[in-house]
């Protein structure tokens, strides 16, 4: 499944999430990765990276605005 992301530059660029196992994109506990993104547009190696790391951080703040905060969600507990 292709999806697209819109950069604050008005660029827009098309990626695919290859997870391993496929199916574990669409768990809500699979913790993903940058390397789980892959990008159909070339571009050089300083770029992709930058791009998958906003990705990245879109996905994960659309998901739990709170984990980007603090670093970890409120359902998790420190075990001591």
């Amino acid at each position: 499944m292709k999806m697209i992301y819109k950069r604050s530059s008005d660029q827009v660029i098309e990626y695919d999430l290859k997870t391993d196992p496929p199916d574990a994109k669409f768990w809500t506990t699979y913790k993903l990765k940058k390397r789980d993104i892959v990008l159909v547009d070339k571009f050089d190696n300083t770029e992709t990276s930058i791009i998958k790391d906003e990705i990245l951080n879109d996905i994960v703040e659309s998901e739990n605005p709170q984990e980007v905060e603090t670093g970890f969600a409120w359902n998790n507990k420190v075990r001591r």
